[in-house]
């Protein structure tokens, strides 16, 4: 949270400065939050597809040793 406030303090002290490398700074720093949401949501995405595999897997195995038992 300090980060981003220290960068937008950044962006608006370039910004009064010179327009165009502060609307840069804007451009580039909402590409790299778009950027870091797009890699969560496929970390989250990557997580919940193992954690079904890994149930789906359980409970195959767990009917096989069913099967074997009887």
């Amino acid at each position: 949270m300090i980060m981003k406030r220290q960068l937008d303090e950044l962006i608006r002290q370039v910004t009064v400065s010179c327009v165009e490398q502060g609307l840069l700074l804007f451009r580039i720093r909402n590409e790299l939050r778009m950027t870091i949401g797009h890699y969560r949501e496929a970390y989250e995405s990557g997580v919940s597809f193992g954690l079904r595999k890994a149930i789906e897997a359980e409970t195959k195995l767990a009917k096989i040793q069913a099967q074997v038992r009887h």
